[in-house]
Order: C-alpha cells, then structure tokens, then sequence
C-alpha cells in the first residue's frame, strides 16, 4: 500500500531509472563564464588576504597603556573598524554596483585595495 505523495517526495526529477526521458546528457555543460566573474573572483580572494593581513598586523603590534575607559574603547573599536573595513567594502561594492559595468566595479575593487592597505603588516616588513 503506497501513497503517490510518498512516490512524488522521493522524486528527485529526471534521472536514469525514469523510462519516459530523453535520452541525453541531464545536464547542460555550462558556457564560459564572463570575464566580471573571475575578476571579481580574483579580488575576492586579494581582499580575504587583506583582511588577514589585518588582523596578523595588528595583533604584532604593541598594545599601548592606556589612562582611561574611554580611550581603551576608543582603540578597541578603532582595531574592530580595520578588521570589518576589507570586507565591508568589497560586499558594499557588490551591493551597490551590481549593475555596474565589470570594469567599473573592478576599479572600484581595487581603489579599496589600496585606501585599505594593511600597513600594520606592511610598514614592519618594508622598513626591516
């Protein structure tokens, strides 16, 4: 005794025990993809490597004493706001110009890249 709603929710679609499909590939072979794709892929990948960059530079350097309340929550936040930055930028940029043209949102990309260079991983291993 089965229920044709059992048989439907194990249907998972056309496949290869079915006898009433086409015969052929199930799948179409995706075309190449466009060129805004690997860049953006590409970037992506530079800016989780700044991000990085970020918290390894900042965790070397040396934590200052401070006087108050008030500004070792002012320097907490402050070091929040450089981990956060990378990758607020680049999903704002994805965001925001969606409909942007790839090369305008790749030049936008890398203008981030460098207003949010790590120099606190940066500046130790240039003037070493």
């Amino acid at each position: 005794m089965t229920d044709s709603s059992d048989e439907e929710a194990f249907d998972w679609g056309p496949g290869l025990d079915d006898d009433d499909d086409q015969v052929g590939p199930v799948a179409q072979e995706a075309g190449p993809r466009e060129p805004g794709v690997w860049l953006t892929a590409v970037l992506g990948g530079v800016y989780v490597m700044w991000a990085l960059a970020w918290v390894i530079g900042l965790a070397n350097q040396p934590q200052p004493q401070f006087t108050g309340v008030v500004d070792a929550v002012m320097a907490s936040f402050g070091q929040f706001l450089c981990y956060v930055a990378t990758p607020l930028w680049f999903v704002a940029v994805l965001w925001i110009g969606a409909e942007w043209s790839p090369r305008k949102r790749g030049g936008v990309l890398l203008l981030g890249l460098l207003v949010l260079m790590p120099w606190p991983f940066v500046l130790p291993a240039v003037l070493a």
